[in-house]
């Protein structure tokens, strides 16, 4: 990548570090975080797992910056188009991301396989259990 192609992420990113948070506004933020793993956690109590995309959309063309709508939604910034990772992330969860198909296209789709708090080896030991029974990561895209 290009320091042409970098300079306008690094702005908007930049941009959006810039507005440094009041103390008041760190406090909720902690509070909401509190109220997030609690609903995790009685969300757990009944499921071992959970399943979800990695991304909101298939791969994209390369020479786009980020995807700036999907879906008919404006993507704000760079981050925007990867919320269904980094609300999992969120809930310090353990995840992983495995093939799961392909797009009428053939472009490569995957889910999020998210455990439980702290059973990174549960997360592991279903991924490997999906791969092994899918066989989807065997399977390679057409190259273009």
């Amino acid at each position: 990548m290009t320091a042409r192609k970098i300079l306008p992420i690094a702005a908007a990113a930049t941009a959006c570090a810039a507005s440094v948070p009041t103390s008041a506004a760190v406090a909720d933020a902690m509070v909401k975080q509190g109220q997030l793993f609690d609903r995790m956690r009685r969300f757990e109590e009944r499921y071992a797992f959970t399943l979800c995309a990695v991304n909101q959309l298939p791969p994209f063309d390369a020479k786009l910056d980020w995807p700036k709508e999907i879906a008919g939604v404006r993507m704000e910034h760079y981050i925007a188009w990867l919320k269904t990772t980094y609300w999992i992330t969120a809930t310090f969860r353990p995840a992983i991301s495995v093939p799961a198909g392909f797009t009428r296209e053939g472009l490569p789709v995957g889910i999020q396989i998210v455990g439980s708090y702290r059973d990174d080896f549960g997360v592991l030991q279903l991924a490997h259990a999906f791969e092994q029974a899918t066989k989807v990561g065997l399977r390679r895209p057409p190259l273009a």
